[in-house]
């Protein structure tokens, strides 16, 4: 009977479908971390580049990625450029060396949102919230969105008070790039250290 039950938990944990625990927090896109400036995701993708997302805005690009089988576009969305700007603003925009990221968004098309939701729902369980055409999981630091309306898309963003931190981050980086220049000091990123320089998951 020991031996019986043994075998009947050892396969059910191998049975396709089964769902991965949870994580208990996300800390960003891939390998990429809230607060990284255009410089910092360069380092960690040789391919990473400045165009513009789909509505014609500002915003980093990488080459399109494969998720559930389909072709998803990658954009970088900086606080306070592009489609980030503020609204009615005419301001130029500002130095890139001040640019922090804030948001991750993946499009592909609409008929991949079932596999992706699926995927999805392998990494991060459950969500927090569900309704028709969108999935909200909600972490300590990130908070991952999936739509589906006339393309499926997941978007990535900081969560709570973390992104008022990295928005007064961008704020104090032209302050920092004066007084390094001036008295030569130097100020590590506190949004880079200890991130791996390689290809993490594609969700």
């Amino acid at each position: 009977m020991l031996v019986l039950r043994f075998l009947v938990l050892a396969f059910g944990l191998m049975l396709p479908g089964a769902e991965a625990e949870a994580p208990k927090d996300s800390l960003g896109w891939s390998n990429t971390r809230w607060g990284m400036s255009p410089n910092d995701l360069a380092k960690l993708r040789p391919d990473f580049t400045i165009g513009v997302d789909k509505y014609g805005s500002t915003a980093g690009k990488l080459p399109d990625v494969t998720i559930a089988g389909s072709q998803f576009q990658v954009s970088f969305m900086f606080e306070g450029v592009g489609g980030l700007s503020k609204a009615g603003s005419s301001d130029p925009e500002s130095s890139r060396d001040q640019w922090r990221l804030v948001r991750v968004e993946l499009r592909g098309p609409q008929d991949a949102c079932y596999r992706v939701t699926e995927a999805l729902l392998g990494k991060y369980g459950q969500p927090t919230k569900q309704e028709s055409g969108f999935n909200l999981w909600v972490f300590p630091t990130t908070t991952v969105r999936q739509v589906s309306r006339t393309d499926c898309g997941i978007i990535l963003s900081p969560h709570g008070e973390l992104r008022q931190s990295v928005s007064n981050l961008g704020e104090r980086a032209s302050r920092k790039e004066r007084l390094t220049r001036i008295a030569g000091f130097q100020f590590p990123h506190p949004w880079t250290r200890r991130v791996s320089h390689t290809t993490g998951s594609v969700l």
